[in-house]
Order: C-alpha cells, then sequence, then structure tokens
C-alpha cells in the first residue's frame, strides 16, 4: 500500500497541507476529494492546487479570511516595491496585491 507523504501547517485561518501525488493519485482524485475533506475536516472550503510539477498544495479553511478585519499602519519607510500594493487576503487567506498600472500619455 503507497502512502503519499504530508506536510500540514496550521495557521489563524485552517491548515495548509503539502502532499506528493502518487501513482492513479494525481490532481484531478485529489480535486475531486476536495468536498469530503471539507467535511472530514469541518472547513468551509478546501482548494487542491498545484504544487509543480507533482505535488498538490491543499488549503482548508475553518475561519473566512474575508470577515476577519484587517489593519494597515503605515511605517513611514519607503516601499520596497512601488509598482505593487498590498490589498489584503483572498478567501483563502493568501496575500493578494495589485500591480500599479500606467497608461501611455
Amino acid at each position: 500500500m503507497l502512502t503519499p507523504r504530508i506536510k500540514v501547517k496550521s495557521d489563524q485561518f485552517g491548515v495548509i497541507v503539502r502532499a506528493k501525488t502518487l501513482p492513479r493519485v494525481g490532481l484531478e482524485e485529489y480535486q475531486k476529494a476536495a468536498r469530503f475533506l471539507a467535511d472530514a475536516w469541518r472547513c468551509t472550503r478546501v482548494s487542491v492546487l498545484p504544487d509543480g510539477p507533482g505535488p498538490v498544495v491543499i488549503r482548508g479553511v475553518r475561519s473566512d479570511p474575508l470577515t476577519t478585519p484587517t489593519e494597515h499602519r503605515p511605517t513611514g519607510r519607503p516601499q520596497e516595491d512601488v509598482a505593487r500594493w498590498e490589498l489584503g487576503v483572498d478567501e483563502y487567506a493568501a496575500q493578494v496585491s495589485c500591480p500599479w498600472l500606467t497608461f501611455p500619455a
């Protein structure tokens, strides 16, 4: 019996699992199982994304990051990348940013 090797990390919103695929158990099979994992883990949602060729990242969210207030406190120091604005987090608590768009004059 083959068992996938996994690494598990938790955060304030849920869990992040990195797993290796197995023969006949690839990305598509993990994605089909996502709703069952959500039930088993008592998560509001679960996503499965590729993490390069072979491994997958499974993100289970128990606390909705979109309902958590965010705060921005300017430090007065210049930004590292002035061509990008940090907007907050998405529904899976991943950082979201917006590139600065310039238009021709």
